[in-house]
């Protein structure tokens, strides 16, 4: 090899390295940020229900709650819990209102969200303004239990939802995308809100609320 080779070569190394150490830099630090937003994901959620199953009509009103727990989640995003879905009915009318349970259920899921790299560094983020947020969107599959394994996710199915994390709020959107084969007995979209601390902690707000109907 010749020195003209071999100057050529020195060059294309040159060149080459900071390139691959710049992505090596990136992929170690993604992965890293990737880790941390996943352990923010776990824990108690909780969220007051508007638009229930139940219609609302005339002196009958439904009030509605979800408490949820998510058990578990991997580095890829994989993650399961539970939530309980509760509805009251309240009637009112001269006298005191009286309620009774109109539905409730205890609701298995599993489910993904998918991390990815905000480069806005230059954007405040407030807690208070959802569309501030960095956003990570992914799914949640509510199934007929857990404690299974199979190679047809539709032999456990019961629905899919959208999801929308809006990170710095610890706020949840979800928002039906599928039904399988079966009338659905959930809203087809709800918020919930992540507890945190004593003072903010709409998981154990929303439990008492419903039990104290």
């Amino acid at each position: 090899m010749n020195k003209e080779c071999l100057e050529f070569y020195s060059h294309i190394f040159e060149i080459i390295t900071p390139i691959v150490l710049f992505f090596w830099f990136l992929y170690s630090r993604r992965s890293n940020f990737k880790k941390e937003y996943f352990k923010e994901i776990t824990g108690f959620y909780g969220g007051f229900i508007s638009n229930t199953v139940n219609k609302s009509a005339g002196n009958i009103r439904f009030d509605g709650g979800i408490t949820l727990e998510i058990f578990d989640i991997d580095d890829n995003g994989y993650f399961r819990g539970q939530f309980n879905y509760t509805e009251e009915k309240v009637v009112m009318g001269n006298g005191p209102a009286t309620t009774n349970l109109a539905t409730a259920s205890v609701n298995f899921f599993t489910g993904r969200l998918f991390y990815h790299l905000n480069f806005a560094f230059y954007r405040k983020r407030n807690p208070l303004l959802w569309n501030s947020n960095r956003i990570y969107n992914g799914e949640m599959y509510t199934v007929m239990r857990l404690d299974f394994m199979t190679d047809n996710e539709d032999n456990v199915l019961k629905s899919v939802y959208k999801i929308a994390h809006h990170r710095e709020s610890r706020v949840m959107e979800f928002n039906v995308n599928k039904i399988n084969n079966q009338p659905s007995a959930l809203p087809k979209s709800f918020v919930l809100f992540k507890s945190y601390n004593h003072m903010m902690d709409p998981y154990k707000n929303v439990k008492a609320t419903l039990e104290n109907y």
